[in-house]
C-alpha cells in the first residue's frame, strides 16, 4: 500500500487471492491488490461522504488537490517566468508534483495551451489589453539585444586588439596634418583603387560600428603599418 493511501486506510484481513484496505472513515472495503489500490483509493475519496465531510471540517490535516487551481497556478508560473509551455509535459516536472501531492493529474502541452487562451479570451470581453492575465506577466526577449549581447562576449576575447585599433583611429582622425599623412601612406601602398572614404571609429551605441571599423582597418592594414611606422 502506498504511503498516500495509509492516510484514509486501514490494512484488513487478506486472503490468498485478494488483499482488501478499509476506509478509515466510513469502513468500506477497497481491493487493494498491487497497482490498482492506490486507483482505488484515490476514486474513494472523490465520493466518500465521510471524508470529504472530514477534510471540511479539518482543513489543516489535508490539503484538498482542486485541479482547475492547479492548472490556473501552473499556467500563471509558465507565463511569469518566460518558461516554455512543453514544461507541463517533462517527466521530471510531473515527477515532483506527483510526489508533493500524489492525487496530482497530469496535463498535457495542448491543455496548458487552451487554458491560456481561454483566460485570455475572457479577459479581452472586460479588459482593452490582448495580453494574457491582463499583461500583468508580460515580457519580450528582445531578439536583436540578446543577440548583441551575445556579440559583445564574443568580442571581449579580442578587446585589447579592438582598443588598440580604437586608439589608432582616434589618432589618425584627431589631426588634419595626421589624415594628409595616412592618405599619402595609403597612395604609397598602392591601397587607394579598393579604398574610399575614411576609417570608421567603433561606437558604442552603433552596433555595428565595430565591425566596420575592423573591415575598413584591414583593407588598408598595410598604410596604416607605414603611417605608424612614418610617425615614430
Amino acid at each position: 500500500m502506498a504511503d498516500q493511501d495509509q492516510q484514509i486506510l486501514d490494512a484488513n484481513e487478506s486472503t490468498e487471492k485478494q488483499k482488501i484496505a478499509v476506509c478509515k472513515y466510513c469502513k468500506h472495503e477497497i481491493k487493494a491488490n498491487g497497482y490498482i489500490g492506490t486507483t482505488n483509493a484515490r476514486r474513494h475519496t472523490e465520493k466518500c461522504d465521510s471524508y470529504i465531510e472530514f477534510v471540511k471540517t479539518n482543513p489543516a490535516s489535508h490539503v484538498v488537490y482542486d485541479h482547475d487551481t492547479y492548472v490556473r497556478m501552473f499556467a500563471e508560473s509558465i507565463i511569469y517566468h518566460g518558461y516554455a509551455l512543453r514544461m507541463v509535459e517533462h517527466i521530471k516536472t510531473r515527477d515532483l508534483h506527483r510526489y508533493l501531492n500524489p492525487y496530482v493529474k497530469d496535463i498535457s502541452r495542448y491543455k496548458i495551451t487552451k487554458y491560456v487562451m481561454r483566460e485570455h479570451d475572457k479577459k479581452d470581453v472586460h479588459s482593452s489589453s490582448r495580453l494574457p492575465l491582463d499583461g500583468k506577466y508580460f515580457h519580450i526577449w528582445c531578439a536583436s539585444h540578446i543577440l548583441n549581447l551575445i556579440v559583445q562576449t564574443g568580442l571581449q576575447m579580442i578587446d585589447s586588439s579592438v582598443k588598440k585599433l580604437c586608439k589608432v583611429v582616434r589618432f589618425i582622425d584627431s589631426s588634419d596634418a595626421r589624415l594628409s599623412a595616412f592618405d599619402k601612406a595609403i597612395n604609397d601602398r598602392g591601397d587607394r583603387t579598393f579604398f574610399r572614404g575614411k576609417l570608421v571609429l567603433d561606437v558604442t551605441t552603433r552596433w555595428n560600428s565595430t565591425y566596420n571599423m575592423i573591415r575598413r582597418a584591414l583593407d588598408v592594414k598595410e598604410a596604416i603599418d607605414l603611417f605608424i611606422l612614418r610617425e615614430r
